[in-house]
């Protein structure tokens, strides 16, 4: 596999990235291989699975949703570890006739794809909702901080969107927030 630096913060115009594409490359290094660029709209399945190496901050674009539905294959960052990420995926839960919101089909983007993260979350302008059982905190994750973009459109928390572990530092919630569901920062 590749052995190296890369930097992927200057592939302003970068699209995709296969399944596969780094796949076991344990020696990949750099500090912006994760920082994806706003025309990034696909990552395969297992495109950076056990890149043990890379550190840094992982951008995660509002490209990589289309249509509703994101375009993050499966176990694409596991065993990647990260300090800092930048979540601006606006995927909103279905609203059931009762009045209540359906779970999310995310959780498995972030809570189960064994990426290690330990540091600042912040939420980007495209999110108007953490969809339910989002489970930023669940599995490898600590959160030291959490932010919202100051132009944020955040208007909904889901249910369970935090749980399973504390956030560590402060909170400030934007002034659009109008709903926080239940159990949504339980510990």
């Amino acid at each position: 596999g590749f052995v190296g630096t890369m930097d992927l913060s200057k592939a302003t115009k970068l699209k995709s990235i296969g399944e596969y594409a780094f796949y076991q490359c344990s020696s990949l290094e750099g500090p912006n291989a994760l920082a994806f660029g706003d025309a990034l709209a696909t990552v395969g399945s297992y495109a950076f699975y056990k890149c043990s190496s890379l550190r840094g901050p992982l951008r995660l674009p509002k490209s990589l949703v289309t249509d509703g539905k994101y375009t993050l294959g499966a176990r694409a960052f596991e065993g990647v570890t990260v300090n800092e990420m930048y979540y601006d995926l606006d995927i909103r839960s279905k609203k059931k006739p009762d009045g209540s919101y359906e779970n999310s089909d995310m959780n498995h983007l972030i809570s189960s794809s064994s990426l290690h993260f330990e540091g600042k979350l912040t939420i980007g302008p495209s999110v108007v909702e953490i969809p339910n059982e989002m489970k930023f905190a669940s599995g490898d994750y600590v959160i030291k901080q959490l932010e919202f973009a100051t132009d944020s459109k955040l208007r909904r928390i889901g249910n369970n969107a935090f749980s399973s572990h504390p956030i560590t530092g402060s909170i400030n919630l934007p002034s659009s927030i109008e709903e926080i569901g239940s159990s949504a920062f339980a510990g």
